[in-house]
């Protein structure tokens, strides 16, 4: 049997200009209220957001960064390609 489907992440969906950069702490509480789990482990804030490592790290330093890093992505330059932080 597959794994459900997991639904758009926030960066999927601001990439997608389906949510604002604002929109991102409505996405940090549903986390903190119930945090998804995969394979009984809970999935890291970054997961959920689908950021990557470098990307949550430049965030969590400068939340103001979400429209440099949807640039970066955009090119193709996008820091730290693994996994997010957890």
């Amino acid at each position: 049997m597959s794994e459900p489907a997991h639904p758009p992440s926030f960066m999927d969906r601001y990439a997608q200009g389906d949510v604002i950069a604002e929109d991102i702490d409505d996405y940090v509480d549903l986390w903190h209220n119930d945090a998804p789990t995969r394979d009984g482990r809970v999935v890291s804030l970054g997961d959920f957001l689908g950021m990557t490592r470098g990307e949550y790290e430049a965030w969590v330093h400068d939340d103001s960064a979400l429209p440099h890093i949807l640039q970066a992505r955009i090119s193709g330059a996008s820091a730290g390609r693994g996994k997010a932080a957890e």
